[in-house]
């Protein structure tokens, strides 16, 4: 038998931070649109705001910005 997980991937489920929130804010439209990630992060997962900020980067989702699209922090130094 398959694992759960492989099972809804294999129906076209996606249950990641990056899908999740990316859905979110398509479908509360105007309503959070000048909250930035993690704040929507932090009410979808009912986790606190550094919770939600490591979801957000293990995702690959600026956790201030205001759109769910991937992402590259810089690293230390300035550098990319």
């Amino acid at each position: 038998m398959n694992h759960p997980a492989q099972a809804d991937e294999a129906k076209g489920m996606h249950f990641s931070p990056f899908y999740l929130l990316s859905n979110l804010r398509v479908m509360t439209g105007r309503k959070f649109e000048r909250q930035p990630n993690l704040e929507l992060a932090s009410r979808l997962f009912a986790v606190g705001s550094t919770t939600a900020r490591d979801l957000c980067l293990e995702a690959g989702i600026d956790p201030n910005g205001l759109e769910v699209r991937k992402f590259s922090p810089a690293l230390p130094g300035g550098s990319r």
